[in-house]
């Protein structure tokens, strides 16, 4: 895998430590590469987040760069309330646990939920929370 540098709000941080912790979580495999995220990431207050950076809540333009594609989501917990949100992303999906704390124009190589392994690149930031001035 690509280590880019990661950024990560303090308080998003602690909600996602929080969410490893529960047991039916913890055995899943993108809770191992999250925990190793956390691990190497820079923690950041929320005010001092940079505004290019993917946080929890942030709304993101991505291209994958193995199939070209590009995508548009908006990176949550599992247990927001989404609704007939068709953008949302879990933070345990595969995809969303790569783009957390990337920065614009950051890449990583991550190995998807079917066992292939690709390139994202984040493309734009179109919200992030703490840049609006709201916690995630």
């Amino acid at each position: 895998m690509t280590q880019s540098r990661l950024i990560i709000n303090r308080e998003d941080a602690r909600k996602l430590e929080l969410l490893l912790e529960q047991p039916e979580i913890d055995r899943l495999p993108v809770a191992e590469l999250l925990l190793d995220e956390l691990d190497r990431a820079t923690l950041v207050d929320g005010s001092e987040c940079p505004a290019d950076v993917v946080t929890i809540n942030s709304r993101v333009r991505f291209r994958d760069l193995k199939t070209h594609y590009e995508y548009t989501c908006r990176l949550v917990f599992p247990d927001s309330n989404i609704g007939n949100d068709d953008e949302a992303v879990s933070i345990l999906n595969p995809a969303g646990a790569a783009l957390l704390g990337l920065s614009c124009d950051d890449t990583i190589d991550w190995e998807m939920a079917d066992g292939q392994k690709t390139r994202l690149q984040v493309l734009e930031i179109l919200y992030q929370p703490e840049a609006a001035g709201l916690s995630s």
